[in-house]
């Protein structure tokens, strides 16, 4: 265990995990029985890796199935002690970013064990484990977006010029910062004005709503904004659960679920809806500029954009009208 433990504090440095990797040592982790004794000293290590995106890099170049073992050992940390958990969280911050890892975590259906994760700790107030899971689902979505706003790009550029774009490699790590995703939304709503409403099957966006993901967060949020906890963690909290709605309500499918959300009264605090939720953010009472343009960004996304198709009822046939002789 403790050397499990110094090899987690060790890998934070470059050269320690690039030698770690090239010398046969994520392979012997890979061989760690799965039980909850070791679970700690693990994520140690897993959390000594999200610090270290060349780390990741070499870890996405490695042949099969070294990264599928990798993500799977990731989403076993996520089912057991809090700090094990919050340890995975940090490495899956990191390593979603990168093509490989993203697309590895959804087929082991990793967005599940995240709002999992939420619903648990929603009920247990753990946090710092909110804190750091919010965080990754912030992660997970900003890279899926910005990915498709690289292919709509790809698409675009194609049909302007006929050149080429290559895609980024999944060994590459994905910029998910404020200015990436900007630069996403600008690429998204010129392909918009050009083309029309977008058609495409938002997979992500879909399990979120199916799984309560979606009122899962909405919760979180009217906690954050009405608990007299740390103040900084909570505009942490509000902040990235902003950040996400901000984008899975660009796919009409989640506007219902937003609009008609409703929190659960409680001592001191009367029930409020999703819509009252995103004004009072958008106010100055929340402060954060950063909050504030989320929170109007979502409600941009709701009010602007095409709303989800309603199923129009089937009209009853008329009875036809009896003849005259």
């Amino acid at each position: 265990l403790d050397t499990l433990r110094l090899v987690g504090q060790l890998l934070a440095h470059k050269r320690f995990g690039g030698a770690f990797i090239e010398r046969g040592g994520m392979q012997l982790l890979l061989t760690m029985p799965h039980t909850p004794y070791l679970a700690g000293s693990v994520g140690a290590c897993f959390a000594g890796f999200s610090a270290n995106p060349s780390v990741i890099e070499q870890m996405c170049l490695m042949p099969n199935p070294y990264p599928s073992s990798i993500v799977r050992l990731g989403l076993w940390l996520l089912t057991t002690s809090e700090t094990a958990q919050k340890m995975a969280t940090s490495f899956f911050s990191s390593s979603l970013t990168f093509g490989t890892i993203l697309q590895l975590f959804d087929a082991m259906n990793g967005l599940s064990r995240l709002i999992g994760i939420l619903k648990a700790g929603k009920e247990k107030e753990t946090r710092h484990l909110i804190l750091t899971t919010v965080y990754c689902l912030r992660q997970y979505f900003r890279t899926h977006y910005v990915l498709f706003s690289n292919s709509l790009l790809r698409e675009s550029t194609r049909a302007a010029s006929g050149e080429m774009i290559a895609p980024l490699p999944g060994y590459k790590s994905v910029s998910t910062d404020a200015s990436a995703v900007t630069t996403a939304s600008n690429v998204i709503d010129e392909y918009r004005q050009q083309h029309g409403p977008i058609k495409v099957k938002w997979a992500y966006i879909d399990q979120m709503i199916k799984s309560g993901g979606i009122i899962t967060v909405l919760e979180l949020l009217n906690k954050a904004m009405s608990s007299t906890g740390s103040r900084t963690m909570n505009e942490d909290i509000l902040q990235y659960i902003l950040d996400v709605l901000h984008i899975v309500s660009v796919a009409p499918s989640t506007h219902t679920a937003i609009l008609g959300f409703l929190s659960e009264s409680t001592d001191g605090n009367t029930a409020k809806s999703g819509v009252e939720m995103l004004l009072s953010a958008a106010g100055t009472e929340q402060g954060k500029p950063d909050s504030i343009t989320a929170a109007l960004h979502i409600i941009s996304n709701m009010v602007c954009r095409q709303s989800a198709p309603q199923k129009k009822p089937t009209p009853k046939p008329t009875p036809a009208l009896p003849q005259s002789s």
